[in-house]
């Protein structure tokens, strides 16, 4: 997981260089079940916005890692494909 203030604009970054990501952290009290409890949670509320799930499972070759890391750093950089 990486976390960026821009998280929909590196989605897509990384979307259009082949790379799926996700989002899986959401703070419960945003869950319908849980609202009641919405209260002192702001900074979870701001940090989730910014958080993306990298590919990560067991068959990601270091190559491919290397790639998703170079996708990173040319969105740093503003190299936009």
């Amino acid at each position: 997981m990486v976390r960026y203030p821009d998280r929909d604009r590196l989605i897509l970054h990384l979307k259009r260089r082949g790379i799926s990501t996700g989002v899986h952290f959401m703070p419960l009290p945003l869950h319908p079940l849980y609202s009641t409890y919405d209260k002192g949670i702001e900074n979870s509320k701001r940090i989730w916005t910014e958080l993306v799930t990298l590919p990560l499972f067991p068959e990601l070759t270091f190559s491919e890692v290397d790639y998703i890391i170079e996708a990173l750093q040319d969105f740093e950089k503003g190299l936009l494909s």
